[in-house]
């Protein structure tokens, strides 16, 4: 019986270390870090909070996204939704996990809405797999323009 105790009392320990991995993000405003999240806190209470003044000072909003398993035959897509959750169409270009937004895009929509959500989520490069898959996108956090 103390055998098998110390057997799981050992085993328990690797178990939770190989599941620590989880999702992360940093959003920044140019080199200026806003946020850095990982996906088991709350992002619903990331809230990001942008000025005029910010606005026009930023060339782009940055998002590098850090997945805890890869996978090459996903894409990851952000999206913006409004106060009402309706679609904002932007592109994120992407290079190599960092996403790049130009604040001259965003800022009348920020400066218009005065309340964003920026989400994501993850689709197979398969057509046909992208056909059966139920997406479920993450909200990473708020955009608020504050006056």
């Amino acid at each position: 019986m103390k055998k098998m105790l110390i057997f799981f009392i050992s085993v328990i320990p690797v178990a939770t270390i190989g599941q620590s991995k989880s999702d992360s993000w940093k959003i920044s405003l140019d080199s200026k870090v806003i946020v850095n999240l990982a996906s088991e806190k709350k992002s619903d209470s990331a809230i990001i909070y942008l000025n005029k003044l910010q606005l026009s000072q930023a060339n782009s909003l940055i998002i590098e996204f850090t997945e805890a398993q890869q996978s090459k035959d996903w894409n990851r897509i952000f999206t913006l939704y409004n106060g009402q959750k309706e679609l904002i169409h932007f592109d994120f270009p992407q290079s190599s996990g960092i996403y790049e937004l130009p604040v001259q895009k965003l800022a009348p929509r920020v400066h218009d809405e005065r309340n964003l959500f920026l989400y994501t989520y993850s689709l197979p490069n398969d057509k046909n797999l992208a056909a059966t898959v139920r997406v479920r996108r993450i909200l990473i956090c708020r955009i608020i323009y504050k006056d």
